[in-house]
């Protein structure tokens, strides 16, 4: 079993640190050997030391700092290359003015010397270092900027379904209807502004055949989620990060889902899921797929048989939770750590359960 989601996907590499080291001691020895052979560039040695550091900084922001929400690296690369370049550039320093020694030059010069290369070596670290914050920051603002679009998206896609029921007597639709079966997500499209999509769906044919498979490769950008790595399968088919609830006593079903009125006089709309984060079940939008809550287990982010898989009934790439939307149109953050037993009565509509939100 692996561990959703992967904590170590992104870890540092040998090729990683590697070619970061020799970027590193390629571009001090230029600016070394810029420095000491003409006078003309001495006065911009600093600008040749900010510009190596501006380079370096991508390579080694890459490996260095972990997103918070994901947790990927699990040990920062940055100190290790940083002992690694100045031992590197001390022991060249060093076998260098030994040589010079040997050959009888003078002693000062040759301290003088290594004392310049040593004050490179370092003044590239801590440019690179001071360089990466405002990188890294902006790094961290980013990826917690994609919870939020994950809950607009969500947001949309209630205010897509409660519209479709509006021009359904209540109903939403069914998750797997007709032969061959449709998933709700493309009964939904003429009401996320998609319609001419829909009117090319071949209903004669399985999802995956035909036209279908073209449709299936169209990227819908309300229906992923954009903190999911993996947007797409192998095959090509555009993965969605939303699935419905189905199962006993819940909201929707295959043949024919509950009305909102159905679920408004059993457990309520504002306690009762309507759409969850199943990244790692990896189902294609146009799929006729879902989370059974009878045969998967009752978890977020539990672990999966491989690795991006999750057999939770929710899963999320936020870190430590997943996004779901109720059925008032109301999304929130539920933790990972939250009671199975609570999850399951959210997920259910008709089960007669009474939760508070101190509950979740």
């Amino acid at each position: 079993m692996y561990e959703f989601p992967t904590r170590y996907q992104k870890a540092a590499t040998f090729d990683d640190i590697f070619f970061t080291l020799l970027v590193l001691i390629l571009w001090s020895g230029a600016i070394y050997w810029i420095h000491k052979r003409h006078l003309f560039f001495k006065q911009f040695s600093l600008t040749l030391f900010s510009a190596m550091a501006l380079l370096a900084t991508y390579l080694l922001s890459a490996i260095t700092f972990s997103p918070p929400e994901y947790q990927y690296i699990s040990k920062p690369a940055f100190y290790g290359v940083s002992i690694l370049y100045v031992w590197i550039i001390a022991g060249c320093g060093a076998l260098i003015n030994l040589h010079r020694l040997k050959t009888h030059q003078d002693p000062t010069m040759v301290a003088k010397s290594f004392r310049e290369l040593l004050v490179i070596a370092f003044t590239c670290l801590i440019l690179v270092f001071i360089a990466s914050l405002p990188l890294s920051a902006f790094k961290r603002v980013r990826y917690a900027n994609r919870r939020p679009r994950c809950l607009s998206n969500m947001r949309n896609l209630g205010i897509a379904i409660h519209t479709y029921a509006t021009e359904h007597r209540g109903d939403i639709p069914a998750t797997a209807e007709g032969e061959p079966p449709r998933g709700w997500r493309v009964e939904l499209l003429p009401f996320i502004e998609q319609q001419k999509l829909r009117e090319s769906y071949n209903e004669e044919v399985a999802w995956d055949q035909g036209e279908n498979v073209e449709i299936a490769r169209t990227e819908i950008e309300v229906y992923q989620c954009p903190a999911n790595p993996i947007q797409q399968n192998s095959e090509g088919y555009q993965l969605t990060g939303y699935a419905a609830v189905t199962g006993t006593n819940a909201m929707w079903a295959r043949e024919k889902s509950l009305s909102l009125d159905n679920v408004t006089n059993g457990d309520g709309l504002s306690q009762t899921l309507m759409i969850v984060e199943a990244c790692g079940q990896n189902i294609a939008w146009s799929e006729p797929r879902d989370v059974d809550l009878d045969t998967l287990p009752i978890g977020i982010n539990l672990p999966g048989e491989n690795k991006g898989e999750s057999n939770g009934i929710l899963s999320s790439y936020h870190g430590y939770g997943a996004n779901v939307m109720f059925g008032d149109g109301s999304g929130r953050h539920l933790s990972e750590n939250i009671d199975p037993e609570v999850l399951e009565k959210l997920c259910t509509a008709t089960g007669g359960e009474v939760l508070t939100a101190n509950d979740y």
